[in-house]
């Protein structure tokens, strides 16, 4: 370890907690650090330590924290890195400990210098007024208070045992409007990967906060509302509860209703205490103020009923159309605040209705605009519609703000909702027609059953024919391959017969004359055997031809230039082949395609074997009906006239010119004695599904 912090300590850019923090703040990572201070406080669970010196206290993650405690002395080299939230934290790989001092004793602190930054991840003691409390929805341990003092305010998160949670919020809920000090952490980490908190108190133990001033006896003993010199978004979520008398005007959601007070003032209330006031009560209500911007509202409030007089109606006021209620007479779009708390008159067409889960909602359309009208309020027999009802409706209009939080940058106008206040106040116009949907469903339900049995009845029909169509085509098959059979038998009986049957007969002709001539003249004997040896050569070349014909893969070949390729494998011998046959393989038969195979082989072969030919270019082409090939080599090249026939044992362009003539087709031979040699041929070219099959 000591080698290790000897090389960082060399390296380090970083020597105090001032400017680590620096760092942390400016996201600046991969910074080094190697500084001394005290450990102010050990937070197992996170694998986190504080140390602070002189100028300032960080925090930072320690790989192991085992007999650490706050106090101690440490010297901690580390690094400046990425955590999981996209946060920079100091992680600590060394950590030394140095002496043992008392820990150090939480400064007493005002709200407004905890905002500087000054006392960031120290302890610190602050007191102020319980304004609010709340359970934080993304930690269940952590309960949330805020506290206040004249204008100014702090968050305060205490983390507390699961099973304490409820009996934690119960007694701090007990705590409001009291005085109270306590001794937390100045942190800006919240739990919850709350990452833009800002900078709160973090309290580990609920019994560590003193009471200086107890709450009022009774809830509804503070000041009233009215009485609230705050003017500014700040200034008034600074303030502890307010209290407010007056009328409830709408009722609306599961938890929310609004009250126009004595001075005529129109307040939003938020409460979770059911159940609610109705229409006309007269309450006295106890809440957190907070505004949206357009007036002071109350969350998180108490209410208590008080004696009820004559409850009135306001008349409703017509509006002419969704749309005026949502534009401006230019028809620029616009919500006008002053409508809250009004009660209006609106007609249109139900478009949706929700009564399942509250709050109960009715989606009103009229031309390109819709409302929400909230009858959450009233009894479940009012909501005794459809959609495609026309209906009117007099109701209070409420302006729902997006975001109430008064900290919130900028509160805006989401949209109007319409509250009914009695049942008499929604009142239909015309009904739909008799095919509504409700009747329209069980029509398109037995239209669906009568298509899905034709479908499958249609597809049982299809299973039938396809079965039988595989039957038929098994059938065919069979037949298509006898008859495959018996053609090939018939070509090759016909390719030994014209080939094989004439050379032997030649050479029993041959033998018989060498025979007779046996006693008389014997170099007569030696021309006859030499040229039954030569026959007989032919005929098992002729034999290897075939037999290899028949183990080939060429005919299977759907390209003319692969099939080529394949057959002139085994007989090329070193020499370059070039291919360029255009012939669609489809266009021909096989009958034809074997017979210009055999031609173009043996072509080939006679240019390799005879004319030492050590390239060959081959090129077909498809003219009308007529089909035009040509073999050229750069061999030694012979004498058309002149060339070796069957007199002297040489039967391959004989077997080749009878192979063209039974194809009316026409072979011309271009070569000279030592130049290369050429030979074009000419094929009637027929379909393959058209030809008459001609036998080679």
């Amino acid at each position: 370890m000591f080698h290790l912090a000897y090389i960082f300590a060399a390296v380090a850019t970083i020597s105090n907690t001032s400017e680590l923090a620096s760092a942390l703040l400016s996201d600046d990572i991969d910074r080094h650090f190697a500084l001394t201070g005290t450990v102010a406080s050990v937070h197992s669970y996170s694998g986190e330590i504080i140390v602070e010196d002189a100028s300032c206290a960080v925090r930072m993650g320690v790989p192991d924290m085992k007999g650490y405690a706050p106090g101690d002395c440490v010297r901690a080299i580390g690094i400046t890195t990425r955590n999981v939230t996209g946060g920079t934290y100091a992680r600590c790989l060394d950590l030394a400990r140095l002496a043992h001092h008392l820990p150090p004793a939480p400064v007493e602190v005002v709200f407004s210098k905890l905002k500087s930054g000054a006392f960031d991840n120290r302890f610190v003691r602050v007191t102020g007024d319980v304004r609010d409390v709340a359970i934080d929805e993304i930690d269940p341990r952590c309960i949330l208070v805020t506290l206040s003092h004249g204008n100014e305010w702090a968050r305060v998160a205490i983390t507390v045992s699961e099973p304490s949670v409820r009996q934690s919020v119960k007694r701090l809920n007990a705590l409001i409007g009291a005085n109270i000090s306590l001794r937390g952490l100045c942190t800006t980490q919240n739990t919850g990967f709350r990452r833009l908190f800002g900078r709160y108190i973090g309290v580990r133990d609920i019994h560590s906060l003193v009471v200086n001033r107890a709450p009022p006896a009774d809830p509804f003993d503070i000041p009233l509302l009215s009485e609230l010199k705050a003017h500014t978004p700040e200034e008034i979520s600074a303030q502890c509860r307010r209290r407010a008398t007056g009328t409830v005007i709408a009722v609306y959601g599961s938890n929310r209703f609004i009250i126009a007070d004595d001075d005529g003032a129109i307040h939003n209330v938020d409460t979770g205490e059911p159940p609610l006031p109705a229409y006309g009560d007269r309450v006295e209500v106890v809440g957190v103020p907070e505004t949206d911007l357009y007036r002071i509202n109350l969350s998180h409030a108490i209410y208590r009923q008080l004696p009820k007089g004559n409850v009135t109606y306001a008349q409703a006021v017509p509006i002419p159309s969704l749309g005026s209620l949502f534009s401006d007479s230019s028809g620029r779009g616009r919500i006008d605040p002053s409508h809250h708390g009004r009660v209006i008159r609106v007609s249109g067409s139900i478009l949706d209705m929700s009564s399942a889960i509250p709050p109960k909602t009715i989606i009103l359309k009229d031309g390109d605009f819709s409302l929400t009208v909230d009858t959450s309020a009233l009894a479940d027999d009012s909501m005794r519609m459809a959609v495609g009802y026309k209906i009117e409706v007099d109701g209070v209009c409420v302006v729902d703000v997006g975001n109430r939080n008064s900290l919130a940058p900028f509160q805006h106008a989401a949209g109007l909702t319409l509250v009914p206040r009695r049942p008499e106040d929604i009142r239909i116009i015309a009904r739909p027609s008799w095919w509504t949907a409700k009747r329209l469903i069980p029509v398109i339900g037995v239209l669906l059953a009568s298509l899905l049995a034709f479908l499958i009845w249609n597809r049982i029909l299809i299973h039938i024919i396809n079965r039988r169509n595989r039957q038929l085509l098994k059938e065919q098959i069979t037949r298509a391959t006898s008859a495959l059979r018996v053609e090939e038998r018939t070509r090759l009986a016909v390719e030994l017969h014209d080939s094989l049957s004439q050379n032997l007969t030649g050479i029993t002709f041959q033998i018989n004359m060498a025979d007779k001539l046996a006693g008389s003249s014997q170099t007569m004997l030696k021309q006859r055997l030499a040229f039954a040896l030569r026959t007989l050569q032919s005929c098992r070349n002729e034999l290897r031809d075939c037999i290899h014909d028949l183990r080939s893969q060429a005919l299977d070949q759907r390209d003319m230039n692969e099939a080529i390729r394949i057959a002139l494998l085994p007989h090329l011998n070193g020499a370059k082949l070039n291919l360029r046959f255009n012939v669609p393989r489809a266009r021909i038969s096989d009958n034809t395609t074997h017979a210009i195979l055999r031609i173009i082989r043996e072509l080939a072969t006679n240019a390799i074997n005879h004319g030492h030919a050590t390239k060959i270019d081959i090129a077909g082409a498809i003219d009308g009906n007529r089909l035009m090939m040509s073999v050229r080599d750069n061999g030694v090249g012979f004498d058309p006239e002149n060339r070796p026939g069957v007199r002297e044992c040489h039967f391959g362009l004989q077997g080749i010119a009878e192979r063209i003539q039974q194809f009316n087709g026409t072979m011309h031979i271009d070569s000279t004695q030592g130049a290369s040699a050429k030979v074009t041929l000419t094929l009637a070219h027929h379909l393959a599904n058209d030809e008459s099959e001609i036998r080679t």
